[in-house]
């Protein structure tokens, strides 16, 4: 399962951080990789394990971190585990474009994140 989550913060500013659950996704490349590229980040999405069993095949034809880390994203490891987050806008992504799917956002986002 792949989990997309945002972190926010507590009720006051100087309570702790949490973290929401966005969604869950089924594990594998017919779901967007967001962050991660399935090809060149494949042995990291899957735990160092060769889980289809054409794990080789797939790095010799895409080697892992051949396609780069997309300058707005920002990549860190921390205790082992790989974390990927947006650390500006994404080209081509600016205000008219949310402007334009704003509404979309927010006929899909569940009533308890918009009651605040």
């Amino acid at each position: 399962v792949v989990v997309d989550f945002v972190v926010v913060p507590g009720g006051d500013a100087a309570g702790p951080w949490r973290a929401r659950i966005v969604e869950l996704n089924p594990f594998g490349p017919f779901t967007g990789a967001s962050l991660f590229h399935w090809s060149s980040d494949r042995r990291l999405l899957q735990g160092g394990r060769d889980l289809y069993g054409d794990l080789a095949e797939c790095e010799r034809e895409t080697p892992a971190g051949s396609v780069p880390v997309p300058p707005h994203v920002h990549a860190e490891t921390i205790l082992g585990v790989p974390f990927r987050c947006n650390a500006g806008d994404k080209p081509g992504f600016d205000w008219d474009h949310l402007i334009a799917f704003w509404e979309d956002y927010v006929r899909l986002a569940p009533s308890s994140l918009l009651d605040r």
